[in-house]
């Protein structure tokens, strides 16, 4: 099937299908397990999901033969454009046309926030693999609703902590003006103060700003030690990219990038990515499992694939594995086998699933290398730390989820 054909198809859903063996003793209703991948295929999220989500669902399937129980797999995968009101029109399709089991990848928090409880209210599964905004598994929680991935506090809190050293270092935030760029703000700037850190401000621009050297001078004009950009996606790689122009790479202060992608270094290169640290739960030479799923992924796309496509097949993955387990695809009972799962893959490890729907796993500091380090294409990280899970993600005490 022709990649381009995906970016350009907006309305129409792209359909896999593999498989179609009988159902066994009509355990799969509808004789089909049916599992919406909402991507962004066009918008400005498209780089970090899209085509790679799309093939980590066809590598999933292919996994399991195409099949579950007897039933045949379908993968429908639908563009939300990075807009809340086109991911809510794309999640009532999957639903009221196609009738899915399952959806996941929602990259980017605002679609996520604006579809999450139409689908489990209309009893269908979630797993957001690329949403980090934390109301996903606290306010707006639900047994049918799985955190599988990019999580903006825990990303928050493994740089905080790895930057913040005490009262000398000072924090000052330039950050997109959108849910998870909020989440990040508060929740880094709270665990740096926690450190021992301090916060002297932000500097907030608007969703798809093209110029952020004003928000950058703040941050230069403030004083701070330590610049966190609480962004994502192409409004990073713009900061980092403009950094340069407004003095903020001259030595002196930490550029601290919160969410950092493989694809974003390949885009800014290594000469302006180097030297920035972050906290990622996948990396795609991190180990054999790893390199092979990526590799697997390489061959079909030409890019390694992030957290967001590992994320995408690894909850399809164990998604599939659950229906297998629970002998049915009813999705509380699937819900309620998912919650009991020990979770160690090419994605995850240690990985185990709490009773808020969060996936907690171990995550890796890492360090962009320069391009000296780096022996080959995508040879982006140098592993500092291992941090684990339970130290990483927000303690369930704190959960604000009331289905506990």
């Amino acid at each position: 099937m022709s990649r381009h054909f995906l970016y350009v198809v907006l309305i129409f859903p792209v359909i896999l299908v593999a498989g179609a063996s009988a159902n066994a003793a009509g355990a799969v209703s509808d004789d089909v397990i049916r599992i919406g991948v909402l991507t962004d295929l066009s918008g400005v999220s498209s780089g970090d999901a899209g085509q790679n989500s799309v093939i980590a669902a066809e590598l999933a399937l292919e996994d399991n033969e195409g099949e579950v129980l007897g039933a045949p797999i379908e993968i429908i995968a639908m563009d939300h454009e990075s807009d809340a009101d086109v991911a809510l029109k794309r999640a009532r399709a999957l639903v009221e046309e196609h009738n899915v089991d399952m959806v996941t990848d929602l990259v980017r928090s605002n679609t996520a926030l604006a579809v999450q409880k139409y689908l489990t209210d209309n009893g269908v599964i979630v797993m957001p693999t690329g949403a980090g905004a934390s109301q996903l598994y606290n306010e707006l929680c639900s047994p049918l609703a799985f955190h599988w991935g990019l999580d903006g506090y825990a990303q928050s809190k493994g740089i905080a902590v790895a930057l913040t050293d005490g009262p000398e270092d000072t924090w000052f935030f330039v950050t997109a003006d959108y849910a998870f760029g909020h989440n990040v703000e508060s929740a880094t700037g709270a665990l740096a103060e926690a450190a021992g850190g301090k916060v002297l401000g932000s500097s907030r621009y608007p969703y798809k700003a093209t110029d952020i050297r004003e928000n950058l001078r703040a941050a230069t004009d403030s004083g701070a030690t330590i610049i966190g950009l609480a962004s994502g996606g192409r409004d990073t790689q713009r900061a980092i990219r403009q950094s340069y122009s407004v003095g903020l790479r001259d030595g002196s202060r930490d550029l601290a990038a919160i969410l950092m992608f493989a694809t974003d270094i390949r885009r800014i290169g290594l000469y302006v990515a180097k030297g920035l640290k972050f906290v990622t739960p996948f990396y795609w030479s991190r180990d054999e499992a790893s390199r092979a799923f990526a590799e697997r992924v390489h061959a079909r796309s030409g890019a390694m694939p992030t957290m967001i496509h590992a994320g995408v097949y690894s909850a399809i993955s164990n998604y599939l594995k659950a229906v297998n387990e629970a002998g049915t695809d009813k999705p509380r009972i699937v819900a309620r086998v998912l919650r009991e799962m020990k979770i160690d893959d090419a994605f995850a490890r240690n990985g185990y699933i709490r009773k808020d729907g969060l996936l907690v796993q171990d995550l890796s500091l890492v360090e962009v290398k320069s391009a000296r380090e780096s022996e080959q294409a995508w040879d982006y990280y140098k592993p500092l730390k291992t941090i684990p899970g339970d130290e990483a993600f927000m303690p369930l005490e704190a959960s604000r989820c009331e289905s506990l």
